[in-house]
C-alpha cells in the first residue's frame, strides 16, 4: 500500500457541515476521513504484524541451513567428484539447491554395499572399479578418519546411495539376497559381532554400516537412497535391493527416499534413447540435475519436518519418517 507523507494530506476540520454538502464535496470529505484514520492506525497495524511474523516458527530458515552434509556411495554419487561440483554426479545439483553449509563426498565407483569373505579395513586404497575393498565400510572408515584429524567437521546429515553394483554383480556378491531384514536384526548389536568380511548380505551390510555411523555420529541424520533404474540390471533386482534397504531404514530410524521409481531414471526409455545416462546407468549432465534437484527437495522436506517436530515438542527420533 503506498504511504502519503503528511504535508501531503492537509489537516482540516473533519466534522460534518451543518447544511448537506454536494455529492462532490460529500465523498471529498469521507476520503479525507478514511485517509486521516489510516494514518492514524497504521503504524499500530505494522507493529501487530511484526510481533505475529516473530512468534511463528522459521521452518524455512531451517530447511535452508542443512548443515554439513557428507555423501557415501556409487559411481553416480562419485562422478561429482569429492567437493560435489562436478555437474554430470547429481551432488553438484543437489548442493546448488539445498545450500548447505559445507559438502563432500566419499564414494567411490563401483563401490557396494556388501563384501566378500576377503574384505579387509583398507581405506587407503583408490579404485574406480568392483573390489573386495571397495565397499561403503572403507567409505565410513575414511569419513571418521577425515574427522578425527580435523580435515572435516562433524556430519549433520549423511546420505548413503549404493546399492546398483550389488544387485548388478550377483557372482560377485552371490549372497546380497540370502537375508531377510528381519533374520539380519535379530542379534542385538550388528556393530560388536561382525566385521566387514562377514557382512555379505545387503541386509546385514545396511545395518552394520549405519551402526557404525550411529556410534560414531549419534545426532547425525542419515538417509539412504535406493538404487536407481538401470538399464544394465532387471528392475526386479533393483526393487528387490530397493526394498531391503527400505526395510532396514525402518529398522535403524533413518529415512529413506525411493529412487528406483521414474522419478530418478526411466530404464525403459533410457533403453530407446539415452537422455538422462550416457549408458543407460550413469548420470548425464540432464539426468544429474534432475535426481540432485529431486533428492534436495526431498531432504528439504525431511528437514521441514523435524522443524515443525521439535515446534511441536515431538522428538522425531520416536518414529522413522519415509518420503514416498
Amino acid at each position: 500500500m503506498q504511504s502519503f507523507p503528511p504535508a501531503a494530506i492537509p489537516e482540516r476540520n473533519l466534522s460534518l457541515p451543518l447544511h448537506p454538502a454536494p455529492q462532490e464535496g460529500r465523498t471529498t470529505v469521507m476520503l479525507n476521513t478514511a485517509l486521516h484514520l489510516l494514518r492514524r492506525i497504521m503504524p499500530a497495524a505494522i507493529a501487530l504484524l511484526a510481533t505475529a511474523a516473530a512468534a511463528q516458527p522459521s521452518f524455512t530458515k531451517t530447511a535452508a541451513q542443512a548443515g554439513q552434509v557428507v555423501l557415501l556411495g556409487d559411481s553416480n554419487i562419485w562422478l561429482s567428484g569429492d567437493g560435489c561440483d562436478r555437474p554430470q554426479g547429481w551432488p553438484a545439483w543437489f548442493v546448488k539447491e539445498l545450500r548447505p553449509e559445507g559438502a563432500r563426498s566419499f564414494a567411490r565407483s563401483g563401490a557396494t554395499w556388501t563384501g566378500t569373505p576377503a574384505t579387509a579395513c583398507n581405506p587407503e586404497e583408490y579404485t574406480e572399479v568392483l573390489g573386495d575393498d571397495n565397499v561403503i565400510f572403507n567409505q565410513v572408515v575414511r569419513l571418521r578418519m577425515a574427522v578425527d584429524s580435523g580435515v572435516q567437521p562433524v556430519p549433520e546429515t549423511i546420505v548413503i546411495g549404493a546399492g546398483t553394483n550389488d544387485a548388478w554383480f550377483r557372482k560377485r556378491r552371490p549372497r546380497v539376497f540370502a537375508q531377510t531384514v528381519t533374520a539380519a536384526f535379530s542379534t542385538p548389536d550388528a556393530t560388536a559381532a561382525r566385521k566387514p568380511s562377514e557382512a555379505l548380505t545387503l541386509a546385514a551390510a545396511v545395518r552394520f554400516n549405519c551402526e557404525m555411523l550411529r556410534e560414531a555420529f549419534p545426532t547425525a541424520r542419515i538417509v539412504l537412497l535406493t538404487p536407481l533404474q538401470s538399464a544394465a540390471v532387471p528392475e526386479t533386482d533393483i526393487r528387490r535391493a530397493a526394498g531391503i534397504i527400505e526395510g532396514c531404514a525402518e529398522r535403524l530410524g533413518a529415512y529413506c527416499i525411493r529412487m528406483d521409481g521414474t522419478d530418478g531414471l526411466d530404464c525403459s526409455r533410457e533403453r530407446m534413447q539415452k537422455v538422462y545416462t550416457t549408458d543407460g546407468t550413469h548420470t548425464s549432465t540432464a539426468g544429474a540435475q534432475r535426481i540432485g534437484h529431486y533428492v534436495a527437495r526431498q531432504v528439504r522436506e525431511i528437514l521441514l519436518r523435524e522443524a515443525r517436530d521439535t515446534a511441536g515438542g515431538h522428538n522425531p527420533d520416536d518414529t522413522n519418517e519415509e518420503i514416498e
